[in-house]
């Protein structure tokens, strides 16, 4: 029975594994093949369809990239993956379509990750040459092509025609690239699901915000006050990561858009380990594990600082190495308090494991240790 159930535990840890880290050692020896689009695939996610291309001394064009010279030395997405962790090498995509001539919607490509500095989508024309489009939070919001949160591209219609489009991307942050090919239709009704299911997180945390705010107003107790704090640094640093933050309360400040969210990572390290700390009785019952936490708060503070005043390319890093930090540090904490009798260390477990695991999962994302997906983003 016991090497049954050994059997059943390893099938399933080999399962969960795979989810996250399969695309990382997917390999085929196959050319990206041409993405026939017809009506009836509405979208189609671009993993398949993609190649990439690593420049790393910055000075290839579009030119130079399309010729034949270089036809071969892009590499399928299914191959090198969609997440590169921080570098500063630039990476030329490219996926080759042909619009079905029954299509009659207008397509539009979708980049899936709002926190990249430069991208440069160019269009190829009929009569040969390319037309650019650069967008990306180095350039104010109002330069987009299309006014929405991700950066999204309308192609042209080429009905039975097949085309080579092309994408540069440099960003300082993380590297990554989760693209989408769109129907116009199939786009809208899906933005309005996303806004519909935004609007009912946001608006859960602000509530719970609130409910703190107002029992710390009635108790005097600290902890509420912690919760809080805690609640609107999440809110902050989700607002930003979805790309929300630079539509909506910051449009022109490129500056503050590109170190948002690593100055908010900071803040809520420091934040949920001063709740932590509190709901834990760890600043008055475990002086060890009170060193330990006020090291990491030290560090959330030096990168929060390093954001604003150091150079980005380094802060980041830090912040995302916070994410690989606070799980177990926390973890440590709460069940050292359930060992020594401290009954709400079980409920704080049960209720901060998820949490953490998907700030662990966020921070092996952003150091390209595991590939961009919908498991892995969301």
């Amino acid at each position: 029975m016991a090497l049954r159930h050994n059997s059943q535990i390893k099938k399933w840890l080999v399962l969960i594994i795979s989810l996250y880290v399969q695309p990382l050692f997917a390999v085929s020896e196959q050319r990206t093949p041409v993405l026939e689009f017809t009506p009836e695939l509405q979208k189609v996610s671009l993993f398949s369809n993609v190649e990439v291309l690593r420049d790393k001394e910055h000075r290839l064009t579009i030119q130079e990239v399309s010729a034949p010279a270089y036809a071969q030395k892009f590499q399928p997405e299914t191959r090198t993956g969609n997440s590169f962790g921080f570098t500063k090498d630039t990476f030329w995509i490219r996926f080759t379509l042909k619009q079905a001539e029954s299509l009659k919607e207008r397509l539009y490509l979708q980049l899936d990750y709002p926190l990249m500095d430069q991208v440069t989508f160019y269009l190829s024309r009929a009569n040969g040459g390319f037309t650019e489009s650069s967008t990306g939070d180095s350039l104010p919001f109002a330069a987009r092509e299309v006014k929405h949160r991700t950066f999204l591209f309308q192609l042209p219609e080429h009905q039975g025609q097949i085309r080579s489009y092309y994408l540069r991307l440099q960003t300082e942050g993380s590297m990554q690239f989760p693209m989408t090919l769109w129907t116009s239709s199939a786009f809208i009704e899906a933005q309005e699901q996303d806004n519909f299911f935004f609007g009912i997180f946001y608006g859960v945390m602000l509530l719970l915000m609130l409910a703190a705010l107002v029992t710390y107003r009635k108790l005097k107790d600290s902890l509420f006050l912690y919760y809080a704090l805690y609640l609107f640094s999440f809110l902050l640093f989700q607002h930003s990561l979805n790309g929300f933050s630079f539509q909506f309360f910051w449009p022109e400040s490129t500056w503050w858009t590109s170190r948002a969210s690593s100055f908010f990572i900071g803040f809520v390290v420091f934040c949920a380990l001063l709740f932590t700390g509190k709901f834990l009785n760890v600043w008055t019952e475990h002086p060890i594990i009170k060193k330990l936490f006020y090291l990491v708060m030290g560090f959330s503070i030096m990168s929060m600082f390093t954001t604003l005043f150091g150079k980005y390319a380094f802060a980041i890093q830090l912040s995302a190495l916070q994410g690989i930090i606070l799980p177990p540090v926390v973890l440590i904490a709460a069940v050292t308090s359930f060992l020594r009798g401290y009954q709400p260390a079980r409920y704080f477990l049960v209720a901060w494991f998820i949490f953490l695991f998907s700030v662990f999962i966020a921070a092996l994302l952003y150091f390209g240790l595991i590939q961009n997906n919908f498991y892995t983003y969301y």
